[in-house]
């Protein structure tokens, strides 16, 4: 199972499982996952700056330091409609459209269990590419 994979399919509640997610972001990070960030020991990353799986305000860290100026959109699930939460990352605008969201550029989805992981799972979906 891949990385986002697991992410996406973390349950909220599964602190192990949320605890490993963040050690394999630590390794991400530190084995150049994230461009600039592969200087740290990983374990050190995580104890500076973990809590991706589950704080909101990590997740929202890391994808302004993975992503500078990139924009990024979290959704609550619709509980409702049995929605989950997702995120969206979007690059920078070249061509200075006013909608943030225009179809010209490359946007990163990422559904998850809580906003975290979703973006968490987005910001793995944009470094790799994969919309």
């Amino acid at each position: 199972m891949t990385l986002i994979e697991r992410i996406e399919a973390a349950s909220a509640t599964d602190h192990l499982e949320l605890d490993a997610i963040d050690l394999a972001i630590a390794e991400w990070c530190y084995t150049g996952g994230a461009p600039g960030l592969v200087n740290y020991d990983p374990e050190m990353w995580l104890i500076r700056n973990g809590g991706w799986a589950s704080s909101i305000d990590a997740a929202v860290a890391l994808a302004e330091r993975v992503f500078p100026g990139w924009l990024w959109n979290v959704a609550s699930a619709d509980h409702l409609l049995n929605l989950r939460p997702c995120a969206f990352l979007a690059a920078p605008e070249d061509n200075g459209a006013p909608e943030p969201w225009a179809f010209d550029r490359d946007v990163y989805r990422g559904d998850a269990s809580t906003p975290a992981l979703a973006l968490l799972a987005a910001i793995l979906r944009a470094t790799e590419g994969e919309g």
